[in-house]
């Protein structure tokens, strides 16, 4: 650790995969939420937990959130489509501010949703100045401002295959709509396809760069899967920490490739015969990396732990995950089920969604054994 013009840098030296933690699930989860159930989740594109134990579940197919009991209970419907107080366009994220209160983020509104922690819709938060087109809430700062991210919506013209690299804006969102801006980054790494007929496709690039962030008290950290690093900042303060840390590249294989196209379920295109027909094509004529990013994913457990998802192949039953301690030391690596969806990770649970069999979604609570 060494400390330059205010900034300090973490540098680990080793290789995490040869220094397991210990850490697992439970074989079995503490709670179940799914199954076939009429209150189930559908489409998933976020959950929390609440300090009490309750779980918030925000479906993207309904466009509402679900309020369930610590044991799995479901207690009541949170707002539903629409365009009025309380109610969602596009359902994006769910996740409790300080004292329990629930926030969704609507992306195509454009705004931030609070609720009481017993459900009932309290006010809206409509940012102060334009943030284009379907801006993401990402996390909770310690005062209750929310990390928003905005996207270059630059998609280009052009017709064939292409990879394109756009930008990545992230702001902190006051209760009074007031934002103030944090950083620019490169973005996720995508894939288009454009027709003679004007449409386009677009989709993230396969084993591509991805740009991932997330809150801990008054610090965003930024990872853009250029290297194995993490920037913490803090909004209004800048660049406070860079950890940095050893990774050996994962070549992409034809085997791979090979995996990948056939476990790939797109949501939206499954009765679409010619969309199916379409992403296949541009999937077969994708130029693919030659190595995989050093990382996918990036959580921040209640401890302050920081955990990347490691790249792997996508028919891999597990998943490595390299976790570092709230200073950016090296701790070493766990092992998760690769079909887990981390959600959240507490002190001694992991919050998770995942398919069953018959490709039923589940909301899950597991132990986390360390």
């Amino acid at each position: 650790m060494r400390d330059s013009a205010g900034i300090t840098i973490v540098q680990n030296h080793g290789d995490a995969r040869g220094a397991q933690l210990g850490w697992r699930v439970g074989s079995s989860p503490a709670v179940d939420i799914g199954g076939g159930s009429t209150t189930g989740p559908y489409r998933v594109v976020e959950a929390t937990r609440l300090g009490d134990g309750r779980i918030v579940v925000a479906s993207a197919g309904a466009n509402a959130l679900d309020l369930y009991s610590p044991t799995g209970k479901h207690l009541r419907t949170i707002g539903r489509p629409g365009g009025g107080p309380g109610e969602f366009q596009a359902l994006f994220w769910v996740s409790r501010l300080p004292g329990d209160s629930i926030a969704a983020w609507d992306a195509a509104l454009g705004r931030l949703s609070v609720f009481t922690p017993s459900g009932d819709f309290a006010r809206a938060v409509t940012p102060a100045t334009s943030l284009g087109l379907f801006p993401q809430a990402a996390g909770v700062f310690s005062d209750g401002r929310v990390l928003v991210a905005v996207r270059s919506a630059d998609a280009g013209f052009g017709s064939g295959v292409r990879v394109q690299r756009g930008e990545v804006s992230y702001v902190a969102l006051g209760a009074d709509g007031q934002v103030q801006p944090i950083g620019r980054f490169p973005g996720t790494e995508m894939l288009l396809s454009g027709g003679s007929g004007g449409g386009l496709l677009m989709r993230p690039l396969p084993f591509g760069r991805q740009t991932v962030a997330a809150v801990r008290g008054e610090r965003v950290y930024v990872g853009t899967g250029d290297r194995f690093e993490l920037r913490g900042y803090e909004p209004g303060g800048g660049l406070r920490v860079i950890v940095r840390a050893e990774h050996s590249p994962v070549p992409v294989t034809p085997a791979s490739i090979r995996d990948y196209r056939r476990t790939l379920v797109t949501l939206g295109a499954e009765g679409d015969a010619r969309l199916r027909q379409q992403q296949a094509q541009m999937l077969e004529q994708a130029p693919y990396p030659k190595q995989m990013p050093p990382f996918t994913e990036l959580k921040i457990d209640a401890g302050g732990n920081l955990w990347t998802r490691d790249s792997n192949a996508p028919a891999a039953r597990t998943a490595r995950w390299t976790v570092f301690s709230p200073e950016g030391r090296l701790r070493g690596s766990v092992e998760l089920p690769a079909g887990l969806i981390v959600r959240e990770i507490g002190r001694d649970w992991l919050l998770a969604t995942v398919l069953d069999d018959d490709q039923v979604e589940h909301v899950r609570i597991y132990a986390l054994v360390k």
